[in-house]
């Protein structure tokens, strides 16, 4: 029996359709079950969540499909952490996804496979079906103490360690920022920060945190297996970026025994391509610059 698969939904119809559709071409499809979590509404997003409902509804997407709908808005980072929680006390394993993901056929057989072989494995703690394109040759399947939170999947045993408490994993991580930050590549810990102060709340900085104190591993294929399509405005933290695009995915991937250590090549690359071009590390720098000044604005 294929894994089970958690998909998290809300207000966005177009982008939850295209989820499904991309999903129901996978050939293992049909043989998964489908768990959909719709969160509730707020005022204004009814007729959107209710269509996204409708839409979850309108055909067998896997083999089996149960809907759990909210009656009240939880919000993103809720609903993912004690949905996972709650289908990893009924599964040894999950695949999990968002409303925003455009997936390769070769999606779920990637997934599957990897959770199969890695699966007692302590040292591994997750599979990552996306990474950004990167200009160097890497083997088919390689590992990295990054995560990432677009096309997931864990065991029991690994999630097990997730720590939901921001500011005791901003304590646990400050003395390794550099290290956490991928030598400079993102900031993480800012991201973790503003969790532990109450100014954000996000949910895949946590897990990576997690992870990265356990000194956990991440299989990720060489190849994206998944595409975003909700870097268009339309969700909660996804704005435009042109790091996280992709010209094309893989068809599919072969997943075979590697060596379980990180790949120091493909840490390199993915700390470049995560810092990006000067045009993009400067636009960071003047949007964060902005929101503090009206900060400052609006405390006067």
């Amino acid at each position: 029996m294929p894994a089970p698969i958690a998909l998290f939904t809300y207000n966005r119809p177009a982008h939850t359709r295209r989820t499904l559709e991309t999903l129901a071409e996978n050939a293992l499809a049909a043989q998964s079950r489908l768990i959909a979590f719709s969160d509730g509404p707020r005022a204004g997003d009814e007729a959107r969540v209710a269509e996204v409902r409708a839409i979850l509804r309108e055909r067998p997407w896997c083999g089996e499909v149960r809907v759990v709908e909210s009656p009240v808005n939880r919000g993103l980072a809720a609903n993912i952490t004690s949905g996972v929680t709650d289908l990893l006390r009924e599964y040894e394993q999950l695949i999990v996804l968002e409303d925003d993901l455009a997936l390769s056929p070769g999606f779920l057989a990637y997934m599957n496979d990897a959770l199969a072989l890695y699966a007692v494995e302590p040292g591994v703690m997750s599979v990552s079906g996306w990474l950004p394109e990167l200009s160097v040759t890497l083997p088919e399947t390689f590992f990295l103490r990054t995560t990432t939170s677009w096309g997931w999947a864990t065991w029991r045993r690994a999630w097990a360690k997730f720590n939901p408490d921001a500011g005791a994993l901003a304590r646990a991580v400050e003395p390794r920022i550099r290290e956490f930050n991928v030598e400079g590549g993102y900031d993480y810990f800012r991201q973790l920060r503003l969790n532990a102060d109450g100014k954000l709340k996000t949910w895949a900085v946590l897990w990576y945190a997690s992870i990265f104190l356990a000194d956990g591993l991440t299989l990720h294929p060489r190849r994206s297996l998944v595409r975003n399509i909700g870097h268009d405005h339309s969700g909660t933290h996804s704005q435009p970026d042109e790091r996280f695009l992709h010209a094309s995915l893989a068809p599919s991937i072969q997943v075979a025994p590697v060596p379980i250590e990180p790949n120091t090549t493909a840490r390199a690359a993915f700390r470049k391509q995560l810092r990006g071009p000067l045009r993009v590390r400067l636009a960071e720098h003047l949007s964060r610059l902005a929101k503090k000044i009206r900060r400052k604005l609006r405390l006067r």
